[in-house]
């Protein structure tokens, strides 16, 4: 107060003149170039900030790559070479590490196109591989006999046992349940770009649907009268109530997305209304499958011990399948499925798809960008696998498995992950190739042989030998290069204790050396986080006992961690961040959110109605960001614990 009341002198005495709030100055600079000043100040700082070049600086993903690569070659390779005596799943741990870390990383100099042929091209092969599956199941299938008799085959009897178990896994299809699970999902549909896959992308005029799903989504729109009046009060406020309410598609486009750095995968996106329709019936196959004992939220986990387990005892086989995805058959989902759920799947997908210019009847189901492929092939997979077994093991004419041989855990599947006793393997896979299937020999493991692999885990004798892959970085600009290193640093420092162990992997090994050079080179400060932050914020808190030994021996520098009086860390970290803003439509989200509060239950929106109103007028947070532009950016936290006890590198005590 003192010092305002003194400027407000000094300016009556004519020793400074006053500045309005509102607008520039005569004596001062104009608003424009005050603005324009800031702008220079802000790129100023930000040029000193990244030490060497401004931020849009450019760095060598490839170059620096490269030299990850030789780096982790020579270190890897003297172990191998001293050691004759290391074990097993140890030397073959080391030896993936040291010839697969780019494995998944794309130059920049590859020829995308050329690979997105080539997976197009594949999918088109399939298709038609497909169209002879069809035709021959048309004539093998016992479809005149409803139950096991004298007559049937050993053939018939497997068919027609798995048939009886996906039905009583699935039982019958209400209509309720259904609708009480559809959802927007995150993947880009038919007219919806990758970029802003949001609810309301998808329901801005006109939604892009099928002949046979429009009716049937106006149907559900008469359901759930508030995401009808939602939708139409978005469009009014945005100025697109005058478009068409629907663009009917003859089909799908198909397109591919990355796997690795020698192939691409074949993704077909749906349309938005048939994708929203498809995300129920997934949700609703989701429940009846975790009811038989197949919850995917935790099958990852059991299937990874399993196969840990499996590679010590040899007791079970773990079994891969390639475009498995693409391979189920339209006639197999008919003989299956229950009448209603078969309907309601067939007219939820795709018939027609464009692949390379040219349209195409889809022979098989579906594929990926329909939700419900991944549910349907685990329930496949699942009921031919009971079925091979009980047929194996009885003569009887008896069509189901005794209720806990369904729950038995040496039998699990997972999308095309499939885990089954290694004494019907061999049955089990040519069973499901005279389908339309193809084991993947190369990802497939049974007998004796001591190495299994299922959901992301490799395992030899017991070991876990799942190499770290380096993927590119989001982008070239200096800002993509800091993040991108400390995914590295966060996968590859348990790697090499699990190799070299907690005392000799931070000395003499050209990997930190050298990527001390980098962070030498670019001026780069290690950032600390706690460990349940994303490895792309910074150095987890996990390593940072270790880091001085590091710092010492390799010259790595730190940003200091500041501490108050209260026990409070506070800490920089990075984040992504998209930089385009969208506005978002509270009504149409508040109504996802109330559906998924209500799934599970048999309610309808009649029921809570009175609770949902119309318009909610402007949300909470109003804006959402699209994925079309965006970087990384240092953003302020605070935590009150680590992970890691004892004092922390360049670590503060600040007392106020």
């Amino acid at each position: 107060m003192k010092m305002r009341n003194r400027k407000i002198l000094q300016s009556m005495e004519g020793q400074r003149p006053i500045r309005s709030r509102k607008g520039p100055s005569q004596d001062g600079p104009s608003r424009k170039a005050r603005k324009g000043s800031a702008n220079r100040r802000k790129a100023k700082k930000g040029k000193a900030s990244n030490g060497k070049g401004s931020s849009k600086s450019l760095f060598p993903p490839d170059e620096i790559s490269t030299g990850i690569s030789q780096a982790i070659y020579r270190d890897l390779s003297l172990p191998l070479q001293e050691h004759g005596s290391l074990e097993p799943g140890l030397a073959y741990a080391i030896r993936c590490q040291r010839d697969e870390l780019l494995k998944k990383y794309e130059p920049q100099d590859l020829d995308m196109n050329a690979l997105e042929v080539a997976a197009l091209q594949k999918w088109k092969a399939v298709n038609h591989y497909m169209a002879r599956i069809n035709r021959g199941l048309v004539e093998s299938l016992p479809w005149m006999s409803p139950r096991i008799n004298q007559h049937s085959t050993y053939m018939d009897k497997i068919h027609l046992r798995a048939r009886a178990i996906a039905r009583q896994c699935l039982g019958s299809l209400d209509e309720d349940e259904w609708f009480l699970k559809c959802k927007t999902s995150g993947g880009a549909t038919v007219g919806v770009p990758f970029a802003d896959t949001s609810p309301e992308a998808k329901f801005t005029y006109p939604m892009t649907t099928t002949v046979r799903v429009k009716r049937l989504f106006e149907r559900y729109l008469e359901w759930n009268f508030q995401l009808h009046s939602a939708i139409e009060q978005f469009n009014r406020d945005r100025g697109t109530h005058c478009n068409p309410k629907y663009r009917i598609v003859q089909g799908t486009r198909a397109t591919t997305v990355s796997k690795d750095a020698r192939k691409r995968r074949t993704v077909i996106p749906e349309a938005s209304c048939d994708a929203y329709m498809q995300q129920g019936l997934m949700g609703v196959m989701y429940d009846r499958l975790r009811a038989a004992g197949l919850d995917v939220e935790t099958l990852p986990n059991t299937h990874k011990f399993l196969a840990q387990m499996a590679s010590i005892t040899g007791a079970l086989a773990t079994i891969d399948w390639s475009s498995a995805s693409d391979s189920v058959s339209y006639e197999l989902v008919r003989w299956l499925l229950p009448h209603d759920w078969f309907w309601a799947l067939d007219i939820c997908r795709s018939p027609n798809i464009q692949v390379l210019g040219e349209w195409t009847k889809a022979e098989i189901f579906s594929s990926m960008g329909n939700a419900g492929t991944f549910p349907l092939e685990t329930l496949v997979f699942w009921a031919y696998a009971h079925a091979v077994i009980l047929t194996e093991d009885t003569d009887s004419y008896t069509m189901f498995p005794e209720p806990n041989q369904l729950e038995r855990r040496d039998v699990s599947v997972f999308g095309d992950d499939c885990i089954v006793p290694s004494e019907y393997a061999q049955v089990y896979m040519t069973v499901l190739e005279g389908v339309g299937f193809s084991v993947n020999s190369e990802k497939s493991y049974w007998g004796t042989e001591r190495f299994r692999e299922s959901c992301g885990g490799d395992y030899l004798m017991g070991y876990p030998t799942r190499p770290f892959s380096l993927k590119a970085p989001h982008s070239t600009s200096l800002g993509s290069l800091e993040p991108w290193l400390y995914v590295l640093f966060n996968s590859l420092i348990p790697k090499y204790i699990q190799y070299f162990g907690e005392l000799k992997y931070a000395y003499g090994k050209d990997l930190w050396e050298y990527l001390g050079k980098v962070l030498d080179r670019y001026n780069i400060k290690i950032r600390f986080v706690p460990d349940d932050f994303p490895e792309d914020a910074g150095l987890q808190a996990r390593f940072a006992r270790d880091f001085d030994r590091l710092a010492r021996c390799y010259g790595w520098k730190s940003s200091p961690l500041y501490r108050n009086q209260h026990g409070t860390y506070r800490f920089t970290m990075l984040k992504f961040q998209y930089k385009e803003k969208v506005w978002n439509s509270g009504a149409i989200r508040a109504n996802q959110w109330y559906l998924r509060r209500t799934t599970g239950t048999q309610k309808s929106p009649e029921v809570w109605h009175r609770v949902l109103p119309t318009s909610f007028g402007r949300p909470e947070v109003p804006w959402r960001k699209r994925r079309k532009v965006g970087g990384y950016v240092v953003a302020r936290a605070h935590t009150d614990r680590w992970s890691v006890s004892g004092w922390m590198p360049g670590a503060a005590d600040r007392r106020h």
